[in-house]
């Protein structure tokens, strides 16, 4: 034995048999005689978020726990220094149901930890053993003891780092909070005399709350059906309580709906006559183990605060005003703000967009006008479109739509740009915008209309990708570091990228599926792009015109596909917020500045159909925000749940573009339910 260890062998033995006294969770007789902790205090024990348990359930895992020691003390005031520990000390991790230790939990169990010890918060600590041990309860070896070696010859602190460990309650322990304890072989590591910490790990329930389907609703909707919320009544036994649901916020039962129960219990209420927040059910009997109770049929109005709704189920005994939680906070709805830009056709619903951000009566400024039926010339409308600083108009064909016409007339508008040709926008349709004067005054000039057509829509897009870059002819040409390439064989693609194309500036080159037209290469040339992100898989932008790209001398920084045309949309719009990751074949993409602040908000427009798309690309690009496409206006897709799952603390608002026909109510909801926590999604 050391000389220091004679010393205080006296000491030592007094507060092993104190520890005796206040913690009866020490290890048992069968444990080896340990060694003494000399350190007086100094160490901790910290542990993760508490777990939630269900009675007779378990191998949950708890943690990391994190046990600080401290190493030593330094000399003073004629005190010697001393060492924290001496090897073959130990630490005992025990389960309890009272925060001071005692009301051990014997037919718990707790894993084994695998453990990490780092010295003077860097060095590592090594050496620990862990085995099975005694816990207070008999012959039961339901704790773990951790042998340490010799403490590091410094006064700084050493952690242990406690991963891997898992814990049962046992049948036993009904309604009541475990802690786990943490004991030293003795001496005073954690506090002044104390030879133990402990902290709370886990509660353990007798019953739990779950709902049969999480839905999806906008804002303020009034007696919205709801799933069924089931409380299931693990233990069983005697009940004589009320049964209450609570609505957080400001949402309100607008019907209680009915609460039945298992053969045996008499249920009653509610007491509330709603709209209330509440409902209370008096319930009395007996019931067997894992009985359910379900209020079904309940309808909710729900507050003006869009995000995640919850229900939380409380139990208080007859007689009494304790009440106790039963499982946790259940999510059973989600709301989002979700208005809809509408007109009586696409005509007026471009008309719509535009008038809410483009519409300006106090200066002469320039509109695009696209067709509204015909898509290939109308994919590169957002080049010039952000260009002008301005929006796009649809127009029928062959006779101006009586909504842009409008427009012209309302507005200041001194310059229209047609994009496309004859067989897209008709020579009568320019004809009828020139013999417009601005303001729809005849003592202004007409407005001046201009025609962009190439001999096809390769060379369409080429002409305006050029002359934009060009600033209409008045300015020193631009350049480009990157560009977007897209078919231009099909629409949704290259709508899903318009705001970014609009916001960010980018030209967007049109390709043929399987060959890049000499007018795409030309633009990637004149506009001297270095970087190329191709938007779609290879049936939209193949692997040989990927190749010929890189064969100009192009970078190919990025190819954006998904599994369909949603999930491609889903893809573009994590890109603009959060950036995609690195691939086999691209290093990863980043995100694109000042997307993220404005991710609150989400366009959703049809896929079958590029109209709405289209004349929403301008105003979506304008204030930073996506545009997400349905497979068609009766199926939602896999893309908008793809990108909206879990969101709903953080997409708050969806805008609908065009009406119910176009986008059906239901696949709003769809949407908004999509927004859902995972964790929420029923089992069965």
């Amino acid at each position: 034995m050391s000389a220091r260890m004679a010393r205080l062998v006296g000491v030592c033995a007094a507060a092993v048999a104190l520890a005796g006294v206040l913690m009866p969770l020490r290890a048992n007789a069968d444990t080896p005689t340990p060694l003494p902790f000399q350190s007086t205090g100094g160490g901790n024990v910290t542990v993760g978020p508490p777990l939630t348990l269900v009675t007779g359930q378990g191998g949950a895992p708890i943690g990391p726990v994190t046990i600080t020691l401290v190493d030593g003390t330094p000399a003073k005031d004629q005190v010697p220094a001393s060492v924290g520990w001496d090897a073959g000390d130990t630490l005992t991790l025990t389960l309890a149901s009272r925060p001071d230790g005692t009301s051990p939990i014997c037919d718990g169990t707790l894993t084994a930890p695998t453990v990490t010890g780092t010295t003077a918060a860097s060095t590592l600590y090594t050496g620990i053993t862990v085995k099975a041990g005694g816990s207070g309860c008999g012959a039961q070896t339901n704790a773990q003891v951790l042998t340490l070696p010799a403490a590091p010859a410094d006064t700084a602190n050493t952690t242990l780092t406690l991963s891997g460990m898992k814990i049962t309650p046992g049948a036993s322990v009904n309604g009541a909070p475990i802690y786990l304890v943490v004991t030293a072989s003795s001496g005073a590591p954690f506090g002044l005399k104390s030879v133990y910490d402990a902290e709370w790990v886990a509660t353990v329930q007798t019953a739990t709350t779950a709902v049969s389907k999480v839905i999806g609703a906008p804002d303020s909707t009034l007696a919205a059906p709801i799933g069924d919320i089931n409380v299931t009544d693990v233990s069983g036994g005697t009940i004589h309580s009320s049964l209450v649901f609570t609505l957080a916020g400001d949402d309100t039962f607008a019907s209680p709906g009915k609460l039945t129960g298992p053969t045996g219990v008499v249920i009653a209420g509610p007491v509330e006559t709603p709209p209330s927040s509440t409902l209370t059910f008096a319930v009395v009997g007996t019931s067997s183990a894992d009985s359910t109770y379900t209020l079904s049929g309940a309808t909710v109005n729900f507050g003006s605060s869009p995000g995640v709704h919850d229900v939380t189920v409380m139990t208080t005994p007859t007689g009494t005003s304790t009440s106790t939680l039963v499982g946790s906070s259940t999510e059973f709805a989600v709301t989002a703000d979700a208005p809809r830009v509408a007109g009586t056709d696409r005509y007026m619903t471009a008309s719509a967009l535009f008038t809410d951000t483009f519409t300006d009566t106090t200066r002469p400024h320039a509109v695009v006008v696209a067709s509204g039926l015909d898509f290939p010339d109308a994919l590169s409308a957002n080049v010039l479109a952000r260009q002008l600083g301005s929006g796009i108009l649809l127009t029928d064909p062959s006779t101006l739509s009586p909504s842009v016409q409008l427009e012209l007339t309302n507005d200041d508008v001194d310059k229209v740009y047609v994009v496309g040709g004859t067989a897209a926008i008709s020579n009568n349709v320019v004809s009828q915008i020139a013999a417009i004067h601005v303001l729809d005054n005849p003592s202004n000039p007409a407005i001046i209309v201009s025609r962009f057509a190439g001999t096809d829509r390769y060379a369409t897009n080429n002409l305006i990708d050029e002359t934009a870059a060009s600033l209409l002819g008045t300015g020193t040409a631009q350049t480009f570091s990157t560009a977007i390439v897209a078919t231009g064989n099909a629409f949704a693609d290259a709508l899903a990228a318009g705001p970014i194309v609009y916001s960010n500036d980018f030209p967007l080159v049109l390709t043929d599926p399987n060959t890049l037209p000499a007018p795409a290469l030309q633009s990637l040339k004149d506009l001297q792009v270095k970087k190329i992100i191709i938007i779609g898989g290879i049936n939209a932008v193949s692997a040989a015109v990927e190749k010929a790209i890189t064969a100009a001398g192009y970078t190919v920084e990025y190819r954006i596909a998904g599994e369909d045309r949603t999930s491609t949309a889903s893809l573009i719009a994590t890109w603009a917020v959060g950036g995609l990751p690195q691939t086999p074949t691209y290093q990863p993409l980043a995100a694109i500045p000042g997307w993220l602040a404005n991710s609150t908000t989400v366009w959703i427009a049809r896929g079958d159909n590029y109209a709405d798309a289209l004349a929403a690309g301008p105003v979506a690009g304008t204030f930073g925000q996506s545009i997400l496409l349905t497979t068609s206006p009766s199926v939602l897709g896999p893309g908008i749940p793809a990108y909206f799952t879990g969101q709903g603390g953080n997409i708050t608002q969806l805008i609908t573009l065009g009406g119910g026909s176009a986008v059906a109510p239901s696949v709003v909801d769809s949407a908004i339910t999509a927004l859902k926590d995972p964790a929420a999604t029923p089992t069965s």
